[in-house]
């Protein structure tokens, strides 16, 4: 089911920016900056869905600081992506021969709607979170990370490829296609040695342990 509900939330909210920019003509500076918010309210949810979890479980994997870590990495890599967005959207975007320059109006009725799908995901994940492993809890958070990674670096060469060609919109659609897939490819696991998979599974099952 969480697999299935990713694959749906993921569409709608990808589907939201694509029907903004080709039919209620939403500016594709816009759309990125949604794809950026995107990130912003998952990080929150995320860690929100931790200390749910912690309070409901108190389960020993939580002690070993995986949310702290996980909020370096996403805010560090979430922060510097978006100092590199602002400078497309708001000085490179403008200056093209057809200019696609950023809409507070659209980009709040944007985030309302993006920011509705991902709370209800929430509401969802939280209602299950008493018995919901921290194994699938901390693959929820490493599988964000991965596809933000790959996402965003696949934006941030689309943004130049954008400015370089003139053409945001045909480029755009391309993306956004991109972005579609990763929501139904799995992120793989890397090959471990027989030791190393036989460590993971007794931390694994260590982490359920419930704390004294």
């Amino acid at each position: 089911m969480s697999t299935a509900l990713r694959v749906l939330v993921g569409s709608i909210v990808n589907g939201i920016t694509v029907y903004g920019v080709f039919i209620l003509g939403w500016s594709v500076a816009t759309a990125l900056a949604l794809y950026w918010i995107e990130n912003v309210v998952t990080i929150v949810l995320v860690a929100l869905l931790f200390v749910l979890h912690r309070a409901v479980t108190q389960k020993r994997g939580h002690s070993r600081g995986f949310l702290k870590a996980f909020l370096f990495q996403s805010s560090t890599f979430t922060f510097f992506h978006g100092l590199f967005l602002a400078m497309f959207i708001f000085k490179l975007f403008p200056e093209m021969e057809h200019p696609e320059r950023f809409s507070w109006p659209q980009f709040k009725l944007g985030m309302m709607m993006i920011g509705g799908v991902l709370l209800l995901r929430f509401l969802v994940d939280a209602a299950m979170v008493k018995n919901m492993t921290f194994a699938t809890l901390r693959a929820k958070a490493e599988s964000f990370m991965n596809r933000v990674v790959i996402v965003h670096l696949t934006i941030i060469f689309g943004m130049i490829a954008m400015v370089v060609t003139g053409r945001p919109r045909a480029l755009f659609a391309v993306f956004a296609g991109l972005k579609f897939l990763l929501e139904l490819v799995p992120v793989s696991e890397p090959k471990r040695s027989t030791k190393e998979q036989q460590a993971a599974l007794s931390q694994l099952a260590d982490d359920e342990l419930v704390q004294a």
